[in-house]
């Protein structure tokens, strides 16, 4: 049964604007990296100062691009086949796909790639311990990852509809399981370090050494900051190497 036109169109903004907000929070996850391993900032002061911007800007950039397709009314049904009915952008609007979708996903692609890069570098440079070096260039393997299996799938999907006209199924599946579970591997592999998972073992079992039975929750120490791993041992490690260097 067709969907009204109204309906179509708002469930197609709604999957464009938290796709491309998907693609500028993993732009300031590199960023985020590049801030505290090679510039040497610190979570509590710079990081969380940043934190507005990052707001801003990809809420911004997903609003202005959405409106851009609301302009060129671009959003309906996005079928290209026969078996599959699906709103997003109009079957037929290449170009728009190009521009509103496919070059955000490459411009951010070609940028994360070359900011991994770049942190690895340092990691290579000033982590003395291979253990701990070897662990972080992993982690900085698995950021990479996690985008091109998330993204990159849906882009396979969207590319072979187009291109033949003939929507496969289990692309479609392999699309609608790997899109929304961006958020969740970015979290498994940005947050959960050893100190969070110590941390989470504590509340789940309550009793940490910083539990309070009292207040009846866990008590943070004098300066820990979590947020993205602010306690990370590499982190910590890449920070303290360099300024032994400096």
């Amino acid at each position: 049964m067709e969907k009204p036109e109204i309906w179509c169109q708002l469930q197609g903004a709604i999957i464009q604007f938290f796709q491309i907000g998907s693609f500028g929070w993993v732009l300031c996850i590199a960023l985020s990296l590049y801030l505290t391993i090679v510039k040497n900032r610190t979570f509590n002061l710079d990081i969380t100062w940043f934190f507005k911007f990052f707001h801003i800007g990809v809420w911004a950039f997903a609003a202005l691009d959405v409106g851009l397709a609301f302009y060129l009314k671009a959003f309906g049904n996005a079928n290209t086949g026969e078996t599959l009915s699906w709103c997003w952008i109009k079957a037929g609007a290449d170009a728009v796909k190009m521009e509103l979708y496919f070059a955000p996903f490459l411009l951010v692609l070609v940028f994360n790639i070359a900011i991994y890069l770049r942190v690895s570098r340092t990691i290579v440079k000033v982590v003395k311990n291979p253990a701990l070096r070897g662990r972080a260039t992993h982690r900085m393997l698995l950021y990479m990852l996690v985008f091109i299996f998330c993204i990159g799938t849906g882009a396979i999907n969207r590319i072979q509809s187009w291109a033949t006209g003939r929507p496969l199924f289990w692309l479609h599946v392999c699309d609608a399981i790997a899109s929304p579970s961006q958020g969740f591997l970015n979290c498994l592999v940005y947050g959960m370090n050893k100190q969070l998972r110590t941390k989470w073992k504590d509340v789940l079992s309550c009793r940490g050494r910083n539990y309070s039975s009292s207040s009846g929750r866990l008590e943070a120490n004098p300066g820990d900051d979590y947020r993205f791993g602010g306690k990370d041992p590499l982190i910590r490690s890449v920070n303290v190497d360099s300024n032994e260097e400096d």
